[in-house]
């Protein structure tokens, strides 16, 4: 089953994995990154865990920069 986000397909495992890794981030790190760094870190990290095909990574990137600003929003001096 796939999580439908906007007409966008995402795996449940994949989006759980990426706001696990997006929670992890250091704060300085969420709040310096310029988005579209920001964006492919999370895709790296989560391709190093669960190999991701191009068209994943694509729907992935799509999603992220739809939800940047609540990406950052987590960002907590730790």
């Amino acid at each position: 089953m796939r999580a439908v986000l906007n007409n966008i397909l995402i795996d449940p495992s994949i989006l759980r994995l990426l706001w696990s890794i997006a929670s992890s981030i250091h704060y300085k790190d969420l709040l310096n990154l310029p988005d579209a760094e920001l964006s492919q870190h999370i895709i790296q990290e989560v391709n190093c865990r669960l190999p991701l095909d191009a068209e994943q990574c694509g729907n992935i990137n799509t999603y992220l920069n739809s939800k940047i600003m609540l990406i950052r929003d987590l960002a907590e001096p730790a």
